[in-house]
């Protein structure tokens, strides 16, 4: 993640352009694959590789951070060209402001909800419920428990085709002095053979990878690479997007969102 910037931006931000665009082939999005990792790496909208503390700084080879890869995931398969102003800007609910430790507690989630805005999403949690948007900020940890046996007995099966999925990794005891962070994103596509593929990418990988949820081998690596620490349990907040123009199918649900 990064830390949080305030820009002096004009309330276009607030806006987004409608444009006509070919839907992304599973081939487009495995082509992100392998690109290597760069710390706060993003790509601007013009095309540029560059920074999200620094976009005017350009370099001259890929590079993408967490942030960075579910953003060119978001652009590919939403069809909107989002700029770094529009991931970084404050969500209109302020949750960070109310931080009793510092701004950058909820990184993770002003980013996919800042991308997703003006779309149709709801955010899926356990026992086949969804939440509202409203409702996500919380002090605690929120969503699905990654080392939790019945996250991989339900989750699976909620994913589908249709639909794009932006992941909030979040927990307790990442930083010291903050009781919960969302400290990292991914994203998960679910490809024409019904597959759902998490995207994600670190500084211990190296580069962009992804990992198979359907089955018990990609399940497993997942909670290898992210287990509970020192007994912090780690969750993550699953956002899930119609994708614009797509058919989608959805299992039914206890609860609509807003």
């Amino acid at each position: 993640m990064m830390k949080y910037v305030t820009r002096g931006v004009g309330a276009c931000i607030f806006c987004w352009v409608t444009i006509t665009t070919m839907a992304a082939t599973d081939n487009d999005v495995a082509g992100l694959l392998g690109i290597p990792y760069r710390a706060d790496g993003v790509r601007a909208a013009d095309g540029r590789y560059t920074t999200f503390m620094d976009p005017d700084q350009t370099f001259d080879t890929p590079g993408l951070n967490c942030s960075g890869l579910v953003t060119e995931i978001a652009r590919m398969t939403l069809g909107r060209p989002i700029t770094i102003e529009q991931i970084m800007r404050p969500r209109p609910e302020n949750a960070h402001l109310h931080a009793d430790n510092g701004p950058d507690w909820d990184f993770g989630w002003r980013l996919i909800m800042n991308i997703s805005d003006g779309l149709t999403r709801r955010v899926l949690m356990p026992g086949g419920t969804t939440l509202d948007i409203a409702d996500t900020v919380t002090a605690d940890p929120i969503g699905y428990h990654i080392n939790a046996p019945e996250t991989w007995a339900e989750l699976p099966a909620r994913l589908t085709a249709g639909h794009l999925y932006l992941i909030s990794f979040n927990t307790t005891g990442r930083k010291s002095g903050y009781q919960t962070i969302h400290y990292h994103v991914g994203a998960i596509y679910v490809d024409q053979n019904n597959t759902p593929w998490l995207y994600q990418t670190t500084g211990n990988g190296g580069a962009a990878n992804r990992r198979n949820l359907a089955t018990a081998a990609g399940q497993e690596s997942f909670q290898t690479a992210f287990h509970d620490t020192r007994g912090n349990k780690k969750y993550i907040l699953v956002l899930e997007i119609d994708i614009p123009g797509a058919t989608v199918s959805r299992p039914p649900t206890n609860k609509t969102d807003k």
